[in-house]
């Protein structure tokens, strides 16, 4: 849905909605529990053991780079608006969205017009560059 839509608030509904159903599966297949598996111990520690084990580890840095190019704006954006923002930075920063922030920089010089493109999220980039990594057609 991300991929098609580009809908995030959209995708974060439809994404819960297919991960409660998987549970809820798994849970009915393997006989575990008799309550909502959401609620259960088991479930708890599968979370906390995925979270720690492949979201922290693997996924997220591999997100933070890869698609949203976190060292590319920590480098080319959010250092340089530091520099020169001054005292205006605590409330600056924490007033403005992404968008915001692109266009703060270039009304202060620290990017050009016309090159926000590239500080923009790749959300095609498994699809395109690592398809063997991809979800898309996994259900």
């Amino acid at each position: 849905m991300l991929f098609r839509d580009r809908d995030v608030k959209e995708f974060v509904t439809g994404f819960d909605a297919v991960f409660r159903r998987c549970v809820r599966q798994f849970a009915g297949r393997h006989g575990i529990g008799e309550l909502n598996p959401l609620e259960e111990k088991w479930f708890g520690d599968l979370r906390s053991l995925l979270k720690e084990g492949f979201l922290k580890r693997v996924l997220f840095p591999y997100n933070n780079e890869k698609v949203a190019h976190g060292s590319l704006l920590t480098e080319e954006l959010v250092k340089p608006l530091l520099g020169v923002l001054g005292d205006e930075k605590d409330t600056l920063l924490t007033d403005i969205d992404e968008p915001g922030m692109l266009a703060l920089a270039v009304s202060r010089g620290i990017i050009d017009e016309g090159t926000q493109g590239r500080y923009f999220p790749d959300l095609d980039y498994i699809a395109r560059a690592e398809p063997e990594n991809s979800f898309r057609y996994t259900l």
